[in-house]
């Protein structure tokens, strides 16, 4: 009923602009005694007003949609098609029921009405039966931006859960998910890794596969801890985290399982510290000559064992042979020397210093000093080899300092 009302409305709004400066008007007949013209009904009807008769407009004939009398007939076209359209759908309602018609608000909502194409041809217009068409299947609010969506508000139902929630739901499948395809992927560790920041950041172990090497499993482990720091720092409010901190020990963690790895071998004149040494300007000696020389190593992944006071002690050993690269004979040899040492704190770095002598016994050709090492704590060993020359050329050989 109310959308009729406003349809009515508008209707009289638009043919009041149509009729507009079409009332009486007072004008000077031929004996100038300002008489006004008739256009009564009376008049119109005998047809003998000076004013031409009024003809009823034909309701077929194309008006300019732009001006006043095509928009007063594209509403009234409207306007009869929305009072058809409701008629119908109330004797529908009324057979339906039983002859009783639903109150306002209640009872079954309402099917769409079906409105026909205004004769333009170009669709159902923007007018009343636009509008009556937004109406949902609710019985009142409309579906789309028009007039009744101003006042329409969205169900309780529709309210979308809490951000926090849905990430928890999503975050506890995807792991599961990852976990799943790991179990039968011949490359797992790219899916475990991802399961085990999501189990970090949950608090749960890193999930792991039966044929893990340990030092994958070292991994995973290092990346769950990394995640569960973050995820802790926060849930103690903190605003900062120091990922510097949380990387490094996540890299330890990582590394623990890992076998021993010399990362620097260098023939030297004279070390003084780690990474601090002279290298050979060439690694080249005279034959026939002893060739003394400082043997530098640098060794990272090893392994270390508690001691008396909770001091951290590192013990390796160290073997040196010289091979002749033409047919491989073992030619020099130094036996494995060990070193312990210890400190209050766990080591990041380490590094040996080997002073030896080549014998002069080693003819022109080219050799390798293979470098042997053990971490006896940890039960691995790493090789490496530093190749050199034997010349018969001072010129080409290595002064001594």
């Amino acid at each position: 009923m109310r959308k009729t009302i406003h349809a009515v409305s508008l209707l009289v709004s638009l043919c009041g602009l149509a009729s507009c400066g079409q009332g009486t008007r007072a004008t000077t007949g031929p004996s100038g005694a300002g008489q006004p013209v008739t256009t009564g009904l009376t008049s119109l009807g005998k047809g003998d007003s000076p004013t031409p008769r009024a003809t009823t407009p034909d309701p077929n004939a194309q008006l300019d949609p732009g001006s006043i009398e095509g928009m007063a007939q594209r509403s009234a076209m409207d306007l009869e098609q929305a009072l058809a359209s409701a008629a119908a759908r109330d004797a529908s309602r009324a057979s339906a029921s039983g002859g009783a018609r639903p109150s306002s608000g209640t009872g079954t909502p309402p099917e769409p009405s079906e409105v026909t194409p205004s004769p333009s041809g170009d669709g159902v217009s923007v007018g009343l039966v636009s509008v009556e068409r937004n109406t949902d299947a609710s019985g009142g609010a409309q579906v789309n931006a028009g007039l009744g969506s101003l006042t329409g508000a969205a169900p309780a139902a529709e309210i979308a859960p809490s951000i926090d929630a849905a990430i928890s739901t999503t975050r506890d499948e995807l792991g599961t998910l990852l976990a799943q395809r790991a179990a039968t992927s011949a490359t797992p560790m790219p899916d475990l890794a991802l399961a085990a920041a999501i189990a970090g950041s949950e608090g749960r172990g890193a999930p792991e596969l039966g044929t893990l090497a340990p030092s994958e499993r070292m991994l995973l482990d290092a990346i769950r801890s990394v995640h569960a720091s973050f995820a802790a720092s926060a849930s103690e409010g903190a605003t900062t985290v120091d990922a510097a901190d949380a990387l490094r020990l996540a890299a330890e963690r990582a590394a623990e399982g890992l076998p021993l790895r010399i990362t620097d071998a260098k023939l030297c004149t004279r070390v003084t510290g780690f990474a601090d040494y002279n290298e050979l300007s060439v690694n080249a000696f005279l034959a026939g000559s002893a060739a003394r020389i400082v043997v530098y190593t640098e060794v990272d992944r090893f392994a270390t064992r508690s001691g008396v006071g909770g001091r951290q002690i590192v013990e390796l050993s160290q073997e040196l042979d010289v091979y002749h690269d033409a047919d491989g004979a073992h030619c020099w040899k130094r036996p494995a020397q060990s070193v312990s040492e210890s400190s209050r704190v766990k080591r990041r770095d380490f590094f040996l210093t080997n002073a030896i002598e080549l014998p002069p016994t080693l003819t022109v050709g080219k050799y390798r000093l293979k470098i042997t090492m053990r971490d006896l704590a940890g039960n691995s060993v790493a090789e490496t080899t530093i190749p050199f020359t034997v010349v018969a050329d001072a010129k080409l050989a290595h002064t001594p300092e």
